[in-house]
């Protein structure tokens, strides 16, 4: 007996008679219904949560409180997918549109690539690169340099 086609029978089985009990009244996800997912799942749900297996439990509530079959793994993770992207090209474009050319100008300047003063012949670090190294041991030096990087990031004027 081969046992994958048991199963996909059953499973088979089990979608006609959901489809059929009138007081399940289940039926299968249209086009529409998908583009009303992710548009739900975009607004609603990703600004709080990212995590895929939470993610997937809300649609799955979702889909039951709308007594719909919920779309297939590959598809829901399409449309998962979708959201997250959607919303965070959303959200760059928010940020982006609330700095002032001054600031986007401070922000460009910490990725410029500064040559190196050892050796002229490697490729530098931006400053961004700077600003991100580990302190490293406790003196004085050390403070004095974290001090700098605080200022750098504080002339860029962010909100």
């Amino acid at each position: 007996m081969n046992i994958a086609s048991t199963t996909g029978e059953a499973v088979q089985s089990n979608v006609i008679e959901r489809r059929s009990v009138p007081s399940l009244k289940f039926r299968e996800a249209t086009a529409q219904d998908v583009k009303d997912l992710t548009l739900w799942l975009y607004e609603k749900i990703v600004p709080q949560q990212r995590q895929m297996e939470a993610l997937l439990e809300a649609i799955y509530g979702r889909c039951r409180t709308q007594h719909i079959e919920p779309p297939s793994e590959a598809r829901l993770q399409r449309l998962i997918h979708a959201a997250l992207v959607a919303y965070d090209k959303q959200l760059c474009l928010d940020c982006l549109n609330h700095l002032t050319p001054e600031m986007r100008k401070q922000l460009d300047g910490l990725l410029t690539v500064i040559p190196s003063r050892d050796d002229p012949l490697t490729t530098g670090r931006s400053t961004l690169h700077e600003l991100r190294l580990d302190p490293g041991g406790l003196s004085l030096d050390t403070i004095q340099s974290e001090m700098a990087k605080l200022e750098r990031i504080r002339a860029c004027n962010l909100p």
